[in-house]
């Protein structure tokens, strides 16, 4: 078998490097969801200590009389030069931003690459307290890797009880698997189940304080996508009025532009007192203008007043899906 020239194995570990710091770069997520957040996010220990590697072996080659430790510490220097350089880069770049947190997953990526490497590297002394910390740095290491993966795993729990919950998309009881995916801007206040049970609607209902504003209301984030084997959208809805209010609710999929045309968009009147309100997924369909909504990737539920000028408390129960 021929050996590779030295600086072919330069050149291939050089690209290798900049087709990394290009794919961290110049790919986007391909939705803007909780999931592709987290699994973005968590892509950064993987590529940069994949990165780390090659840029020992590069420095290696290089300077063949820098020891394995020197090569190493350099490795992890100009590691973390590139990560602080892609965060300056998509600090200026559209649909991305600079985080601390992702240079952490950088440092966190690179340094346990650097010591596994070196660890289970065949010139690592096998004697028997060699051998010991060969094991304490795997351990520490695998223990970094699954508290990095930890908000990708829990993202993954409740995506999974999302999907347990049908028909219920959400219940808007505070619970860990909704946080997330209920907001509210500066002008509204959400506080879950805050409302005793009433007699008119049998169920505990969260409380929407809002604030005169132009489009102060609720974003329902995330519901579970496919709602295309049920009939209708309900949920208890009431107001502290004493006459009707109108809201408006505002439902899109995933292939939405931004375009208010290209969304439902539908008024609702809340009579004094609790209210039980259902609508047509036949409407919601029909929503859009130049297409019908994708009733099997639905992404997100808003609930607002337009041009609100008093102060409001809404009470709301649960969105769920009836066949």
């Amino acid at each position: 078998m021929i050996a590779a020239p030295a600086s072919l194995s330069i050149g291939i570990a050089a690209a290798l490097a900049a087709a990394l710091l290009a794919l961290v770069l110049g790919v986007n997520r391909p939705e803007d969801t909780l999931f592709w957040s987290d699994l973005f996010q968590f892509g950064h220990v993987p590529v940069f200590g994949i990165l780390a590697l090659l840029l020992r072996e590069l420095l290696r080659r290089c300077f063949a009389g820098w020891s394995s430790v020197k090569c190493a510490v350099s490795a992890f220097c100009l590691t973390m030069a590139a990560g602080l350089v892609t965060e300056a880069v998509h600090a200026w770049m559209p649909r991305r931003h600079a985080s601390w947190d992702d240079v952490l997953l950088d440092a966190l990526g690179a340094a346990t690459a650097l010591v596994l490497q070196g660890a289970w590297s065949p010139a690592a002394p096998e004697s028997g307290p060699a051998r010991g910390v060969r094991w304490l740095a795997t351990l520490a290491g695998l223990a970094a890797l699954v508290l990095a993966a930890s908000p990708l795993g829990v993202t993954a729990a409740r995506y999974f009880a999302r999907a347990q919950a049908l028909p219920v998309l959400f219940r808007l009881d505070g619970s860990w698997r909704e946080r997330p995916f209920v907001r509210c801007g500066e002008s509204a206040t959400f506080v879950a189940m805050a409302a005793p049970r009433t007699a008119d609607s049998g169920e505990a209902l969260a409380e929407l304080q809002l604030q005169p504003a132009l489009y102060p209301g609720l974003v329902l984030a995330e519901p579970y996508p496919d709602w295309s084997g049920y009939r209708e959208l309900r949920f208890t809805a009431g107001s502290d009025r004493q006459e009707p209010l109108t809201v408006v609710l505002r439902i899109h999929d995933a292939d939405h532009d931004g375009r208010f045309e290209d969304r439902f968009n539908g008024q609702i009147v809340l009579q004094p007192g609790v209210n039980d309100v259902s609508l047509p997924l036949a409407a919601v369909e029909q929503g859009p203008r130049d297409r019908p909504l994708d009733l099997r990737r639905v992404r997100e539920i808003v609930l607002f007043v337009h041009r609100l000028e008093q102060p409001v408390r809404l009470r709301l129960g649960n969105f769920r899906l009836e066949r």
